[in-house]
């Protein structure tokens, strides 16, 4: 869903008159839907390829838009990765091609954003953004709307993916 495509929702929703708010208020409150849902669900996941032609340790920077380690896999192999993340920088043990699999931050959205921007949340979640904006909007004059649209917010941002909170061990050399 596109950032034009949410709010004209929002106002048929909230039947809001567009022309009563600028873009910019749109747009901060879709930015603050976003950031709500990617700290709730899992957000979008990139994945880096890199390659270690030596045995020894090497260590790789991430990318700035780098959220959390998500998982990394040795390409061809089922041999479990040695590595050691602090901060933006990960140690890998062991030569091979690895494709690191990391959780992506959402861009900023503000009054430059195009309104062809696309948000960078789970594809699921994406039908929840114009309830939050439409509730936002609604709960200074029409409580009845507000109440409508926070249900159907609360109900689309329950069915998103939730984050693992487990934590994730290789288990090696037992059967």
């Amino acid at each position: 869903m596109t950032i034009k495509d949410a709010i004209d929702k929002a106002c048929l929703i909230g039947d809001i008159d567009k022309e009563e708010y600028t873009y910019g208020q749109f747009v901060s409150l879709a930015d603050q839907a976003q950031k709500i849902i990617g700290n709730l669900c899992v957000s979008i996941i990139n994945v880096i390829s890199v390659k270690n032609d030596k045995e020894d340790t090497v260590k790789y920077v991430l990318p700035d838009d780098f959220k959390e380690l998500y998982r990394i896999k040795r390409r061809l192999s089922s041999v479990p990765v040695i590595y050691e993340l602090i901060g933006k920088e990960l140690y890998i043990n062991g030569a091979g091609e690895f494709d690191i699999f990391y959780v992506k931050i959402p861009e900023d959205i503000d009054a430059t954003t195009p309104e062809e921007y696309v948000f960078e949340v789970d594809k699921s979640t994406h039908f929840a953004i114009p309830y939050y904006i439409a509730y936002q909007i609604c709960k200074s004059y029409d409580s009845l709307a507000a109440q409508s649209a926070l249900t159907e917010w609360n109900k689309y941002v329950a069915l998103c993916k939730r984050k693992n909170t487990s934590v994730r061990k290789n288990i090696i050399n037992h059967y």
